[in-house]
C-alpha cells in the first residue's frame, strides 16, 4: 500500500520525509544503505506515515511536508498523531486527507519496523 513516511535519525535528529509504493520495503532498503540521503546518517526509526490509495497521492503528501521546511512542524505533526489530533496550523487540506487515510506512528527500533 502506497506511503507518505517521516523517519527520524536516533543519531542526529534529523527527519527524512519520503513516499514509497511498499513502506516495508522501502525501510528496508534505508537500512541496507540504499538511499544516499539516509546513508551513515542513522539509525533511522520510522516516526510517521499515512497509507493511500495511490503512489500519486502519497508523494502529493510527501512534497506538501517537505513544503514546510521546518522541522518544528514535522515534529507538530508526529506529535499530534501521537495524541490523535490534527494540527491546526497546516489547514483545511491536511484536515481532509487525515480523514480518509490511516495514520502510523511508531517508536520501534529501526530493524523491528523493517522486519528484518
Amino acid at each position: 500500500m502506497p506511503a507518505a513516511h517521516i523517519l527520524k535519525s536516533q543519531s542526529t535528529g534529523k527527519f527524512y520525509i519520503g513516499s514509497a509504493l511498499d513502506l516495508t520495503e522501502r525501510l528496508a532498503e534505508h537500512h541496507r544503505g540504499h538511499s544516499p540521503y539516509t546513508r551513515n546518517r542513522g539509525p533511522w526509526l520510522l516516526a510517521y506515515s499515512e497509507h493511500y490509495a495511490t503512489l500519486s497521492e502519497a508523494r502529493q503528501r510527501e512534497r506538501q511536508i517537505k513544503s514546510w521546511k521546518s522541522h518544528s512542524a514535522v515534529q507538530e505533526l508526529i506529535d499530534a498523531a501521537v495524541g490523535l489530533s490534527v494540527p491546526a496550523r497546516h489547514g483545511p487540506y491536511y484536515g481532509a486527507l487525515a480523514r480518509s487515510i490511516h495514520v502510523t506512528v511508531s517508536s520501534l527500533p529501526p530493524m523491528q519496523i523493517a522486519g528484518l
